[in-house]
């Protein structure tokens, strides 16, 4: 079941994200370039991707009462969003 919360608590939670986020970051790269550092050094195949991340997506629930009356261009919006992030995506990947 999707988490429940106001607009107001989305806003409110996105600073502790955004930190929680450059926490694990800071942590976790020193010690991922270690990692790459030693494979090199002992001329292990490095044929691996390691993908690590920590997100917070909102959107309005759709389905129930408080977002019937929301007008269709928004929920239209909404349903594109997983489309223009993976176009995003693959243009970063393209660009050197």
């Amino acid at each position: 079941m999707p988490t429940r919360l106001s607009a107001e608590s989305v806003q409110a939670l996105q600073p502790l994200i955004r930190e929680q986020w450059a926490q694990l970051l800071r942590a976790l790269a020193p010690m991922l370039q270690k990692a790459i550092d030693d494979d090199a050094a002992s001329g292990r195949t490095q044929d691996r991707r390691l993908r690590v991340g920590l997100y917070g997506y909102h959107a309005p629930m759709h389905g129930d009462a408080s977002t019937e009356a929301e007008p269709a261009s928004l929920k239209d919006q909404d349903d594109k969003a997983p489309r223009r992030a993976a176009a995003r995506k693959a243009a970063r990947r393209s660009t050197p």
